[in-house]
Formats: C-alpha cells, sequence, structure tokens
C-alpha cells in the first residue's frame, strides 16, 4: 500500500478490494499515518517516517482551513 499513498490516504473502506485514495475528508485519516509511525518503530525503516512526515503538513491545513473539522471524531486525526 505504500507506494500508492505516500501524499493522500487509503479510503476507509475498499471497493472490490482496492482501497482507493483519498483527500483529508474524513476522521480516519489518522489511523494511515499512525500505521506509518508505528511499522517505522518497530522496523526501523526510514520509508515509513518519510511518508508519516511527508503527510504533516497536511493535517495542519486541515485545521488552518477548518476543512472537515466539525466531528466529534476529531481526536482520530491527531493524536
Amino acid at each position: 500500500m505504500l507506494p500508492r499513498f505516500t501524499a493522500t490516504f487509503p479510503a476507509a473502506s475498499a471497493t472490490q478490494g482496492r482501497y482507493e485514495n483519498v483527500e483529508k475528508v474524513d476522521w480516519t485519516e489518522g489511523f494511515w499515518t499512525g500505521m506509518l509511525w508505528l511499522a517505522w518503530e518497530v522496523t526501523g525503516d526510514e520509508k515509513y517516517r518519510s511518508v508519516a512526515e511527508n503527510l504533516l503538513d497536511s493535517f495542519e491545513e486541515r485545521l488552518d482551513k477548518q476543512i472537515k473539522v466539525d466531528t466529534h471524531d476529531l481526536g482520530f486525526l491527531y493524536l
């Protein structure tokens, strides 16, 4: 999955076994970034850290531009 989701996020669910790319429009994007940080912690492989860091700006932009921040699940994005 990593090569497909370096600048976007996987959808919350798969369609016919395939996860589509989505922008920052849901409350589940934090899970992808969290899994990347966990993968880096377990493996030490810098590719996971690099992608996770590249996605951080999108979370800041989401707050700055108030993109879908009117959800009670906001904490899942910013753990």
